[in-house]
Parts: structure tokens; C-alpha cells; sequence
């Protein structure tokens, strides 16, 4: 993994761009290893899969990527969805009760 040249979130050279800033992401923002990897994996393959553990679902959830949406706890957010709930910092409390409510719903977050 790497970091975001403008935000230095942590990024994973398989996406397009950096789900914390949008910024897109660009070989430069690679370390040589993973450069090598997706060389000899022939290409990215999504859904690239982790558990991510965090403060804001309470406990560790599964997630997926791939480069236009990602898939948190079996509720999936477009990037757009995503980019707003970032621009907007609430608090812990307040995405889980929008990560409830989109998953009760099977609804799309709004601006």
C-alpha cells in the first residue's frame, strides 16, 4: 500500500483514484513492488477484498473495491456516495445511522 500524494490517505495502487480526495492515482503513487505485481497479475482485478476494522461500524466488516464503487458491510456506495459522505466529516453516529437506513432502504446518499 501507499499514500495519496495530496492527502496521504492510504492507497491501493489497483484504484483509479483515492476514495478519500478523488485525486487520481497514477503509477507515481506506486512503490516498485506493487508496480510489479499488477504487471504480473497481467492487469488489476477487482474486487480487490479486505477486512477493514474501524470505529464507525462498531467492529471489523468486510469491504469491497473496485474502481467506481465499494462494497462496506454488503451495502454498496458509488464513489460519488462516498465522496460526500467524506466532504461532509460527520460524526461516527451519524454514518452509521446512514449505513442503516441505506441498507434498510437499498437507497442512494443524496447531497
Amino acid at each position: 500500500m501507499s499514500q495519496c500524494q495530496k492527502c496521504k490517505a492510504i492507497i491501493n495502487s489497483k484504484w483509479a483514484e483515492c476514495i478519500a480526495c478523488g485525486c487520481p492515482i497514477d503509477e507515481s503513487d506506486c512503490s516498485q513492488n506493487e508496480r510489479a505485481a499488477i504487471q504480473a497479475e497481467g492487469g488489476p482485478s477487482f474486487p480487490v477484498a479486505m477486512v477493514l476494522e474501524g470505529s464507525i461500524l462498531g467492529a471489523a466488516v468486510d469491504v469491497l473495491l473496485w474502481p467506481d464503487r465499494a462494497t462496506v458491510a454488503g451495502v454498496e456506495y458509488s464513489n460519488d456516495e462516498l465522496k460526500n459522505l467524506i466532504s461532509r466529516g460527520l460524526p461516527a453516529a451519524d454514518l452509521q445511522t446512514i449505513h442503516e437506513v441505506k441498507k434498510s432502504f437499498n437507497g442512494e446518499v443524496k447531497k
